[in-house]
């Protein structure tokens, strides 16, 4: 063992220099030399005991990406680029590896990191302090007027996020906070809508750049705007609002369904916003706010980290990543817009002629990979999607990591289909927070289809829709969805914005399923049709246990079933309002429901 010999040999050094710097009994065991012999002879042996503690010897390689001075990975003189790091490590085989990241600030990457089966048994490792990027510094800000200031984007694509000093600025929104309603739907329900003269008093003018958001109960689009005809107070939308299936019409859920527009600079008017046009950015300081002292980054990379065996049937093993921050991811939505399903899931709509939908691409992407670790990492600040664990992804355990302020799903486990199937994926000890800023559809951790998944002593919270969603199938058929473990977790304040979810949702039938001792709590009144409940057991849901969970301050049914089949709901605390039950049925044969020793008391009366 490497630490091993690192300590032996050190004290073996200093035993003989003791030895040889005091006469006595052990230093005349050393004969047939004179008085100098033995120091010529320790500093040989020095040579020796320390090469046993080289860095190199022992597998580790060090870089230092700050350092701009050629190196050979020594700890006193790194490497001065990853890649470097990577292509020495490849050159070890069948022996543990680690690749030493030094230095604290910003790492920004020009591209995707690409892991393979050449990598297994690698341990990166990074100190607290060091972020991993996808992003690019944006400089060269000029006064221009109305308070703001300019320059030009460094990016071909049109930005999404600016962040200054790792803070998300606000990107332009009109109204500042809150929703505008809309009157009523044009007559193809898909086109756009008429809105009431007084949504627009300040006649705010439009560009390209404008973006209309439009929610749906569980969804939303993003559609670049046409253009507004403010003398018949009717908003066109340039491509059609919503996906194709007809229940995504603007009108379907809600009569006078929610909206705001984004990103024309025009609604820049206060402190904090920025938005982009025409190849610019522009931006409105806070007062006394220095900007040549700010640090101002947009994304640029759609994915940072790639894990990946080249061929199905081989497998990246032993991987670790320990103590990285990933940060600047972007997401490019589809050239005609943002059309989403659920979680994260949409239309393709990207001007290949493709249909159907898909899924977020994230941040950090990993498939074909088994017995691998990610410890004490951050996934923060990304636009799209922050971890995936995909096909082929087993024993793997995500532990003690922070996933915050992401405009997708924190973590997705598994796929949409069957095929492939990720199993023993372990999610513990984690801060799910934030996700979803950008697309409200979007959930904490996604859980498709994959097998024996653990989510367990984690916090999830502040969501715009669902903590976690379990299982990908609309009806009991079986599938590869079975043996998932929810316990001990933390979910509350989730929901903030869409409807028709919950501190936990599921899917399907999904045998030896499990979700115990939760606590949930702090989900509002539904804004749209559907209601939003601690736990929501939609179409198809089965073959679960439900136990001694801690369910309250839920504004409607702390546990609600549309569509499920049977399960087993037993020792549960639920808080309800008055007024309110302890389950909603929803086409749900309640008869088929197994309910056993549950407690149910009022809101307040839990509080106390």
């Amino acid at each position: 063992n490497i630490g091993k010999i690192h300590i032996s040999a050190n004290i073996l050094l200093q035993i003989l220099i003791r030895t040889a710097s005091s006469p006595g009994p052990n230093y005349m065991h050393i004969k047939t030399v004179s008085r100098k012999t033995p120091f010529k002879l320790l500093r040989w042996i020095g040579v020796l005991c320390l090469s046993f503690t080289d860095p190199l010897l022992a597998n580790e390689i060090h870089v230092n990406s700050f350092k701009m001075v050629e190196g050979n990975g020594s700890p006193s003189n790194p490497f001065s680029s990853f890649d470097q790091a990577l292509e020495k490590s490849r050159s070890i085989q069948g022996k543990e590896k680690v690749i030493r990241i030094h230095g604290t600030g910003t790492l920004f990457l020009t591209k995707t990191i690409k892991l393979d089966e050449r990598d297994s048994s690698l341990k990166i490792r990074a100190k607290p302090g060091l972020i991993i990027s996808g992003g690019t510094k944006v400089s060269g800000w000029k006064k221009g007027n109305h308070g703001l200031w300019i320059t030009q984007c460094p990016t071909i694509l049109p930005p999404r996020e600016l962040f200054i000093n790792e803070k998300r600025m606000k990107r332009a929104r009109f109204p500042n906070s809150g929703w505008l309603r809309i009157k009523k739907s044009l007559p193809d329900r898909r086109s756009g809508f008429y809105f009431h003269k007084n949504d627009f008093p300040n006649n705010p003018q439009i560009d390209e750049s404008t973006e209309l958001i439009l929610l749906h109960d569980w969804s939303i689009s993003r559609m670049p705007v046409e253009r507004i005809d403010r003398n018949q107070s009717v908003l066109f939308s340039k491509f059609p609002i919503g996906c194709a299936a007809p229940h995504y019409a603007i009108d379907h859920f809600e009569k006078n369904p929610r909206y705001a527009l984004e990103g024309s600079p025009a609604f820049i008017d206060q402190p904090g916003e920025w938005a982009y046009s025409e190849g610019h950015l522009y931006y409105m300081p806070f007062p006394e706010q220095k900007i040549v002292e700010a640090n101002f980054t947009i994304p640029v990379l759609e994915q940072i980290l790639e894990v990946k065996a080249g061929d199905k049937d081989k497998r990246v093993k032993n991987l670790l990543l320990e103590g990285i921050t990933f940060s600047h991811c972007r997401f490019n939505v589809p050239i005609k817009g943002y059309a989403s399903g659920q979680a994260s899931i949409h239309e393709y709509r990207d001007g290949t002629g493709k249909t159907g939908r898909k899924m977020m691409p994230t941040a950090i992407r990993m498939e074909n990979i088994e017995n691998s670790q990610i410890l004490n990492c951050k996934f923060i600040n990304l636009g799209g999607a922050g971890l995936w664990l995909g096909r082929n992804s087993s024993n793997i355990s995500v532990k003690s990591s922070v996933f915050e302020n992401i405009g997708g799903n924190g973590i997705n486990l598994g796929e949409t289909d069957g095929r492939e199937t990720a199993e023993n994926l372990t999610i513990s000890d984690c801060l799910i927070k934030m996700c979803g800023n950008q697309f409200f559809g979007c959930v904490g951790v996604w859980i498709g289809m994959a097998k024996n998944c653990k989510i367990t002593k984690c916090e999830i919270t502040n969501l715009p829709y669902t903590g976690i969603s379990l299982g990908w199938k609309w009806d009991d058929s079986p599938t590869t969805c079975e043996g998932h473990e929810i316990s001990h977790n933390h979910i509350h304040h989730v929901m903030q914005i869409l409807s028709d979810g919950g501190g936990i949702y599921t899917l399907g039938r999904q045998p030896g399923t499990v979700l115990s001792h939760n606590h949930i709590h702090h989900i509002p009144l539904n804004a749209g049709r559907a209601q939003s409940n601690g736990i929501f057991m939609d179409q198809g849901s089965s073959a679960m246990i439900v136990r001694n969970n801690r369910i309250h301050d839920i504004a409607k049914s702390p546990i609600r079933f549309h569509k499920a089949k049977e399960n087993t709901i037993q020792n549960n605390t639920l808080g309800i309002e008055k007024g309110e039950n302890s389950f909603t049925f929803n086409t749900t044969d309640s008869k088929i429901i197994t309910l056993q020793n549950n407690r149910t008391l009022k809101n307040k009366e839990l509080d106390e």
